[in-house]
């Protein structure tokens, strides 16, 4: 077969995009449509919001579990990643029948725990088979492609929703079918079994964290910005849903603004983004993406024009692009391959509190005044965040 004769390299490169592209209907659905469906056919209060807002990161927590069931098992990355797929798939199908707006959310919670659950196993996979030289360079086609598909989701998805609300469920059976040829893609990627050596201790984890003050002032760091990040996934919904705290819009122009935009932004800078990120340092890249996600927030909340709003959500697309890379492969430059997958595993724990946490802090914030509110505190958190980054300028350990 010609995929025979493809690297090491190029195998993996070519089926994780094909993941990457059909995991971008998937990840629209968690990122907007399924909050603006809680919204406009549930009717959903502000509780109901906060809940599915803070569940769907509940995949994160998973990690460290699933890489010590895999190790047991010799389960390889690949086929782990492919399993949680399918397992998105079927809850993504089960939330297209609820009924309500907490079977919608239970449903959507399960799939969200399956699908973001990946993040170990896939560093394992890119560590092992990329190398150093060029990860970002060869998960940049991945991340365009997954950005296209995000782009095409939204604009059907909001198109349909405004001509019949009662479309949501094909729109979710779409996404269910998506996960399902996403996992095909996955169990196609080359990979070895996860050994015994490589599961996650928490306790051994600590005791490298305090041996390391480097990587655990990298992830206060990284989870600041990401916190910020995650606050402000519904508040743009919110903004832009709500008049009492923005503006009124259509379903079509809630998901241009919140999902094809910033995904089209993405598409065009992630390939520079790769770039930077291979050949310059992690500090500058980060501090370069916070900077430009600052002015993302300024534009996207505080304008008062429908061109601001076009430029803010560029911005926090451009912003977004440099988070995906750097989400995946930031530890690569700080930790040795060998401790990879417990580095990540925990990051992604560390992440999926800190994701569960955003919706509360900004539902919280947004109940003491307006979405604008919500985002000036996710701004603090950047710049505490970037002040972080600026001391380790200089720090050689760091690539």
């Amino acid at each position: 077969m010609a995929f025979s004769r493809l690297s090491l390299a190029g195998r993996t490169c070519l089926f994780d995009s094909l993941r990457l592209f059909f995991a971008g209907a998937v990840d629209s659905v968690f990122i907007s449509v399924s909050l603006l469906i809680a919204i406009r056919l549930f009717h959903a209060s502000v509780g109901a919001k906060t809940l599915l807002s803070s569940m769907l990161w509940f995949g994160g927590l998973t990690a460290p579990a699933l890489i010590r069931a895999a190790a047991s098992c010799r389960c390889s990355a690949s086929r782990l990643c492919a399993a949680l797929f399918a397992m998105t798939a079927l809850f993504l199908a089960g939330a297209a029948y609820a009924t309500s707006v907490y079977q919608f959310i239970l449903a959507i919670a399960l799939a969200g725990v399956c699908y973001r659950a990946d993040g170990a196993a896939m560093a394992r996979i890119y560590a092992e088979n990329y190398g150093h030289g060029r990860m970002a360079s060869r998960m940049a086609l991945g991340l365009v492609l997954s950005a296209l598909m995000a782009i095409a989701f939204g604009q059907c998805s909001g198109a349909a929703m405004d001509r019949s609300i009662g479309n949501s469920r094909a729109i979710i059976l779409i996404s269910a079918l998506c996960s399902l040829f996403g996992a095909a893609a996955a169990m196609a990627i080359p990979s070895g079994p996860i050994r015994s050596g490589e599961e996650v201790r928490s306790g051994s984890f600590l005791k490298y964290f305090v041996r390391n003050p480097l990587l655990a002032k990298m992830s206060i760091y990284f989870t600041a910005v990401g916190l910020a990040y995650q606050m402000l996934i519904p508040m743009r919904i919110e903004h832009l849903t709500n008049r009492c705290h923005g503006w009124n819009l259509s379903n079509f122009r809630i998901l241009l603004l919140s999902l094809v935009v910033p995904n089209a932004a993405r598409l065009l800078s992630t390939p520079l983004v790769a770039i930077l990120f291979d050949r310059l340092r992690l500090i500058a890249v980060r501090i370069l993406t916070n900077v430009i996600f600052l002015f993302g927030i300024a534009f996207y909340f505080d304008g008062q024009s429908f061109a601001a709003l076009l430029v803010g959500g560029s911005l926090l697309g451009v912003a977004m692009a440099g988070s995906f890379v750097m989400h995946n492969l930031w530890l690569a430059k700080i930790v040795p391959p060998k401790d990879l997958p417990q580095c990540m595993a925990i990051y992604l724990l560390m992440t999926g509190l800190r994701s569960i946490c955003a919706p509360f802090c900004s539902y919280a914030l947004l109940s003491m005044g307006s979405t604008v509110t919500a985002a000036h505190g996710a701004a603090i958190l950047v710049i505490a965040s970037t002040v972080g980054f600026w001391f380790l300028r200089r720090e050689p350990a760091i690539r």
